[in-house]
């Protein structure tokens, strides 16, 4: 999708109300975001006492879009409002996102499933250091504002109907369909939090053209 077409279908999704759990904005609300694959990040407010600021949205995207397929498409806004709620309660103001938006294709080969809110642009898998992802993915369910799912190193969101499910003991642990994460990269030092994400493609032998070598992700 180009720049026009992401700025067109964010402003649609902004014009649209947000999830009953999310209240009209009074300030400006913030995101800091990094997309793990291409250490890209999105940062800056997205939504203030006007609504949401489309062109804000659509970098947002832009960020999250689908690093394989280099195709994107306008996340829901109200995903963000969930994301900036669940940092809001555990008191993190930056992310990791290790999967948003993803085309079909993607989604094939990292054995989403076939109804995944991740092709509708309306999930993202955020890593998060061991001492915020139990208190993020607690926070996420009592906000009940869509998708929950719980894994070892990471946490879905997704503002679908309201579910949740737990994969952290091992079955369906997400090895499979994610970048492997450094068991030892969880705590935050100084401020800062690292990982190392080894490819999809080099744990599966899948051959791709957007393949990348792995590369250590620091949030600063």
């Amino acid at each position: 999708m180009t720049r026009r077409g992401l700025l067109a279908a964010a402003g649609t999704l902004a014009a649209a109300p947000a999830g009953a759990t999310v209240s009209a904005p009074r300030e400006p609300r913030r995101l800091a975001v990094q997309f793990a694959h291409t250490g890209a990040w999105f940062r800056g407010p997205y939504a203030g006492p006007r609504g949401y600021d489309p062109q804000a949205i659509a970098a947002f995207s832009e960020v999250c879009g689908d690093w394989r397929a280099r195709e994107t498409r306008g996340f829901d806004p109200a995903l963000l409002d969930l994301l900036w709620q669940v940092g809001q309660r555990i008191g993190v103001s930056q992310f990791a996102c290790v999967s948003g938006y993803r085309s079909a294709r993607t989604n094939a080969l990292v054995g989403g499933a076939a109804d995944s809110e991740h092709l509708r642009a309306k999930a993202v898998d955020i890593w998060l250091g061991r001492d915020k992802l139990g208190p993020a993915i607690e926070a996420a369910r009592a906000l009940r504002a869509g998708g929950v799912g719980a894994y070892a190193t990471w946490v879905h969101l997704d503002t679908g109907p309201v579910r949740s499910w737990d994969r952290r003991n091992g079955e369906g642990d997400g090895e499979v369909s994610m970048p492997r994460v450094a068991p030892d990269a969880a705590p935050f030092i100084r401020g800062r939090s690292w990982m190392i994400l080894e490819p999809l493609e080099r744990q599966t032998g899948v051959r791709d053209p957007f393949f990348t070598p792995p590369r250590v992700l620091n949030l600063r």
